[in-house]
Parts: structure tokens; sequence; C-alpha cells
């Protein structure tokens, strides 16, 4: 059971992350990723592959414990915007 609305709207919104345009900066950003990734797993044996696996797998929590962080502090930060100015 997700415990409050924000929650509940990061995580039930499929839609949202097709809606948004990370443009052509982020793209070439993430296809050179995807190269040196490759041509990296190439030199590996199998224990520093399993390394770099892990190090991928605990980034990849980070940032996403970091985007709903986020998420939901510019809502709530939103919020009080609007109703501070609202109060004037």
């Amino acid at each position: 059971m997700l415990k409050s609305i924000l929650n509940y709207i990061y995580h039930t919104d499929e839609s949202l992350p097709e809606c948004i345009n990370y443009g052509d900066k982020y793209r070439m950003h993430f296809d050179e990723s995807c190269k040196c990734y490759d041509k990296l797993k190439e030199t590996f044996n199998k224990e520093e592959d399993k390394l770099l696996e892990e190090l991928i797998d605990n980034q990849t929590e980070m940032e996403c414990i970091s985007s709903e962080t986020n998420f939901k502090e510019g809502i709530k930060f939103g919020i009080r915007f609007i109703l501070e100015c609202m109060s004037d």
C-alpha cells in the first residue's frame, strides 16, 4: 500500500516517462555511455564483470531514490510557493 499521494502519483503514472523528452544532448551521452560500457565489458573477466554490474545496479538504485526524492520535494516546494503567492 502506498503511504502518500506523492508516492501514488510517482509510482502509478506509467505514461509520464514516455512524455518526457530529454533532448539530443541526453541521447548523445546515453549512446556514448553504452559504447563505453560495451568496450569495458569486453576487457573484463568474470569477477570484474560482476563488480561492474554491482556498481551499475547500486548507481541505478541511487538514481531512482534521488529521482523520487527530487520529485516529492519539487511538488512540496511548488505547493508552498503557490500558497505563499496566494496569501499575499
